[in-house]
């Protein structure tokens, strides 16, 4: 856990294992590398839940609580759709058909969150994961295989800025479908 003066940059999400990473990261290079933007890396690639921004210690706790306070339900999401946002110019994959579980799940967290005295990023909950940004062929993405995604948990991050890039270390888990079990530390 970050001192009591320390400041993070915080979110919840749905943090995928290396081996979705890795299919998803070759599902989608060539849709990527024709889009000419630059690519995510495939360690960073996740769902957004909830985008908390600079928290100190105290914020994280709350946090934590909050998601300690979830009952969330495991769910199947299928990434099969491909996207462009012209702003910020960003490629990105998605749900045709979002399940309910993953929009109960965020707007749980949500309230939970505001609960505790946070205020989560007010944005629509729209889930998808971002394969590139700075993107400038949106138009020449092609077609692509679907993936299964079985959601079993979600994560709560910590986001690093460098010169170049953002860099995600997640902070602790909390598993789906199951309260009994608990957050696990990472």
């Amino acid at each position: 856990m970050a001192s009591a003066t320390e400041v993070q940059r915080l979110f919840f999400a749905l943090w995928p294992d290396d081996s979705l990473r890795c299919t998803l990261y070759k599902v989608t290079r060539r849709p990527v590398r024709l889009s000419g933007g630059r690519p995510v890396p495939p360690s960073n690639f996740h769902i957004t839940l909830a985008f908390l921004g600079s928290l100190d210690t105290a914020g994280e706790l709350q946090a934590r609580q909050a998601a300690d306070s979830v009952a969330g339900q495991s769910f199947e999401l299928q990434l099969d759709r491909l996207g462009f946002w012209p702003e910020p110019g960003m490629l990105w994959m998605g749900a045709i058909q979002v399940p309910v579980a993953v929009r109960t799940l965020a707007a749980d967290l949500a309230k939970a969150l505001r609960m505790r005295g946070l205020e989560p990023d007010s944005k629509p909950f729209m889930p998808h994961v971002t394969l590139a940004r700075k993107v400038v062929k949106p138009g020449q993405l092609g077609e692509l295989r679907p993936l299964r995604w079985p959601v079993r948990e979600f994560a709560l991050l910590r986001s690093f800025t460098h010169a170049r890039a953002s860099e995600y270390q997640p902070l602790a888990i909390w598993p789906l479908g199951s309260k009994a079990a608990g957050p696990g530390e990472l």
